[in-house]
């Protein structure tokens, strides 16, 4: 029966049941649809005859859910549903209530302690999965713009701009919300080049000309301008509608946030941390 609604003719439209505009309910279907009719899935063996979607498909779908994290994180979602409970941030700001939940959630370490959480709690292991994919998906994205950047040492100078990145989402998720969090990973890098001595010669212009170009078929021009020029400047108790560029956010924001831990894991073996982080994401 399910094969014969997929079949349908060709003639017929593909009606999908409204199930609201929030970027959480998008990521979640795609993330089913993947799953179910990936090459290996028991799913698709067993109702579909072992049919499976064409690679070029699912690596087009993947590239779809990674757009969809950066959305995930705005606040006007509860605009969408009416239920800010609903949305990926009131998920976040449940979660966070509870300090040991928060640190099972997050990808900060390499210790899987969330695999001995009994618990049927969706939104826990929902969020918890989406942010270990925001993890491999943001150091995929480091070592690309580290390569393209080709900067001396770019493992460790990417595995440094990771490990910021992921003790911002530990420490300061609230940093992320409305915002994009391509902003805070390429605050991240800079921080890390000037630490290691590589600015000004790596400065936010070389590597904004390197992200434009290792991004430009994959977000539209009104996305990457807001990347860059449109950033709330304001915290996240704040009703200040200010807004600026990544520079003035770095200087205004991003410095002064990572400022007060920074120093606390700043002199971990570089090499060391990054092996950690990938033996990590990909086990979780």
């Amino acid at each position: 029966h399910q094969h014969a609604v997929l079949a349908k003719s060709e003639n017929q439209s593909l009606l999908i049941e409204d199930i609201g505009t929030c970027p959480i309910v998008y990521y979640k279907l795609i993330d089913s649809f993947v799953k179910a009719l990936s090459p290996g899935s028991e799913y698709a063996a067993s109702y579909y005859q072992g049919m499976t979607l064409p690679t070029r498909i699912i690596q087009s779908l993947r590239r779809l859910k990674e757009m969809l994290l950066g959305l995930m994180w705005m606040r006007s979602c509860v605009e969408m549903t009416g239920d800010v409970d609903s949305t990926f941030v009131g998920m976040i700001n449940k979660l966070k209530q509870n300090p040991t939940t928060w640190k099972q959630v997050c990808p900060i370490g390499t210790e899987r302690e969330s695999d001995s959480k009994a618990s049927n709690d969706k939104e826990y292991f929902f969020v918890r999965y989406v942010l270990r994919n925001l993890a491999k998906v943001t150091m995929r994205r480091l070592n690309a713009l580290c390569g393209r950047l080709s900067v001396s040492e770019t493992p460790a100078v990417a595995s440094k701009a990771m490990v910021v990145f992921v003790n911002m989402l530990y420490h300061r998720v609230d940093m992320f919300i409305d915002r994009h969090p391509d902003q805070l990973m390429l605050c991240s890098l800079y921080l890390a080049c000037s630490k290691m001595k590589l600015a000004p010669t790596v400065g936010f212009q070389k590597i904004k000309d390197t992200y434009l170009e290792v991004n430009e078929s994959f977000y539209n021009t009104s996305t990457l301008n807001a990347i860059f020029y449109d950033i709330k400047m304001s915290d996240v108790s704040s009703s200040n509608g200010e807004r600026g560029n990544i520079v003035t956010f770095y200087n205004k924001v991003f410095a002064p946030n990572v400022r007060p831990f920074w120093k606390s894991f700043w002199n971990e073996a570089p090499h060391n941390r990054m092996d950690d982080y990938t033996k990590f994401l990909h086990d979780s």
